[in-house]
């Protein structure tokens, strides 16, 4: 889960990196999503874990399409959301 004080900080890093992709000409929600999913894969593989709270992470800017296909379980989704704190 992405806690209720770890939202900015997700949404900023989302920033850059699209920031980042437009400086390298990776243009489109598809070619974005790939790009993260190559540097994840060579630098974070085995750290992208769920469950993943899937409503919180989109509402944030990050789409589950750049991190689900390199998650390491097969339980990887939730669509609950921490509400209130």
């Amino acid at each position: 889960k992405i806690a209720f004080e770890e939202r900015a900080h997700v949404a900023v890093g989302v920033y850059w990196f699209h920031y980042f992709c437009r400086e390298k000409g990776v243009l489109g929600e598809e070619a974005i999503a790939e790009e993260f999913q190559r540097i994840a894969a060579s630098h974070a593989r085995d750290m992208i874990r769920g469950p993943f709270d899937l409503e919180t992470r989109e509402l944030v800017g990050l789409p589950k399409d750049w991190f689900l296909p390199l998650a390491a379980t097969t339980n990887t989704t939730t669509n609950t959301t921490e509400r209130g704190r």
